[in-house]
């Protein structure tokens, strides 16, 4: 018999390659599950924050009596898009140009200008009324993050204006782009526009109100 010449782990050459191909066939299984299931927590964390940010529109909206769209020359239809996070995106943070990032880049805000403090447009000079009856009360949430993708989400305030123009969204909504990155849902700006399936596959989304 031929004696067998133990390496340092006392394992042969093909008891290595062997358990080599074991483990790439288990990081093979393995690894796309945990991928898979991190995604599914990270589209159940913006599930969660979409909600929380809804709500939080809409209790802005039973408070105020209008919907946050004030810039901060004090117009009150100045917004079409308010937007989650520290700043107004520079640079689009979507994957593709749409008029998504145009209207962000014309008429938009952060959201917790209007939400977390009452400063359209990062001023006090043009803040929403307040009185007893009726005014801003707020903050009416705590925090506007980005989504788990690291982008912001967006609000449409736009379908929200008081007196709404042919250019004016139809739907008010709480929109990520989601793990790709494309915001695929449409604008739409017509009241014929269907309130079903709202936001489009890939995209996770709320609708909070709807012009008719």
């Amino acid at each position: 018999m031929v004696p067998r010449s133990p390496n340092s782990s006392g394992m042969t050459l093909v008891e290595l390659v062997a358990s080599f191909a074991v483990v790439l066939l288990l990081a093979g299984i393995v690894v796309p599950t945990v991928k898979a299931r991190i995604e599914a927590a990270r589209i159940e964390r913006a599930e969660r924050d979409i909600t929380v940010l809804g709500s939080a529109v809409r209790d802005f909206w039973r408070a105020n009596g209008v919907w946050p769209c004030r810039d901060g020359a004090g117009n009150a239809d100045g917004l079409d898009v308010l937007v989650t996070g520290a700043t107004v995106p520079t640079s689009n943070p979507w994957s593709s140009s749409t008029d998504w990032w145009s209207r962000v880049s014309g008429r938009s805000d952060v959201l917790w200008n209007h939400l977390g403090r009452n400063t359209p447009g990062g001023s006090s000079s043009a803040p929403y009324p307040s009185s007893r009856s009726q005014g801003w009360r707020g903050p009416f949430l705590d925090a506007t993050p980005l989504d788990p993708w690291g982008r912001p989400y967006v609000v449409l305030v736009g379908a929200g204006h008081a007196s709404p123009s042919g250019s004016d969204p139809v739907h008010l909504v709480v929109l990520s782009a989601g793990s790709d990155g494309e915001i695929t849902t449409p604008i739409q700006l017509t009241t014929s526009a269907t309130s079903t399936g709202v936001i489009a596959a890939g995209d996770v989304g709320l609708l909070v109100w709807r012009r008719t």
